[in-house]
């Protein structure tokens, strides 16, 4: 009898609490019915150290540069979908996410795309790379202090399937590589890419041409590349050599 009462109990607790929930949801599509937009908030979450978009910005898109009546609508209306879609066509944004409360405010969440490298083009505008590989055009307002990429290779490099095929996808692994590697992002420079694929670095600090070859094992040639570094130059002068050559295995070239 003692279990009968409690399974009873049970089944009414998990009923009451059924109801409570979905009352709580009903409740809260009734109260946001008819609540009017009063205030566009925007929060940008990566905006430290990418400044290609501001808060301005971002309204002005929700807003279709003023073409577009949101304030004083009633949230109901707005198609959420749709903005955060026009959101994400911005080249400079990664997701774009919109939520209303409430109190009648449209709360828009945006993650900023961030460079890698810029690339240099030689038959039109230079542009961005992100870790993705995809393409972000330069801004008049802000410019990122990454590495520079440029060569006979630069003006193919804007492609949308440049960093897919075999070729971009190495290249684009090693920017990756040294984009993440603290002291190979201070100290690489520049990329040059020359006709037959193979990569030139210029470094920040030592005066030394690298000749790195083509961008395949790549973690191998930059491991010899720092035995380079804190081996040979502090015994010989950092500036002793012109260029150092790692193309071939197990082996470092400098004269």
């Amino acid at each position: 009898m003692r279990r009968i009462f409690k399974f009873f109990n049970w089944k009414v607790r998990t009923l009451l609490l059924v109801v409570l929930v979905t009352g709580l949801i009903g409740f809260t599509e009734v109260s946001q019915s008819g609540i009017i937009c009063k205030s566009i908030k925007v929060d940008i979450q990566n905006d430290i150290d990418n400044h290609f978009l501001g808060i301005d910005d971002v309204t002005n898109i929700i807003l279709a540069q003023g073409e577009r009546n949101v304030l004083g609508q009633s949230l109901d209306n707005l198609d959420l979908k749709s903005l955060e879609t026009e959101l994400e066509e911005n080249p400079y944004i990664e997701t774009g996410e919109i939520f209303k409360d409430l109190e009648g405010n449209l709360l828009v969440t945006v993650e900023l795309r961030r460079p890698i490298a810029r690339i240099l083009r030689t038959s039109g505008p230079d542009a961005y790379i992100t870790a993705k590989g995809e393409i972000m055009p330069v801004s008049e307002k802000f410019v990122s202090r990454v590495m520079l990429i440029y060569g006979s290779m630069s003006n193919q490099m804007v492609k949308p399937e440049f960093f897919i095929e075999e070729y971009g996808a190495d290249l684009l692994e090693m920017i990756n590589f040294i984009d993440k590697n603290e002291f190979w992002r201070a100290q690489v420079a520049d990329l040059n890419i020359l006709r037959n694929g193979k990569i030139e670095i210029l470094p920040q600090v030592t005066k030394q041409k690298i000749e790195f070859g083509l961008p395949e094992n790549v973690q191998d040639k930059f491991k010899k590349l720092k035995i380079f570094y804190n081996t040979v130059l502090p015994t010989k002068g950092w500036n002793t050599y012109e260029r150092v050559n790692l193309e071939f295995k197990d082996q470092i070239i400098a004269e």
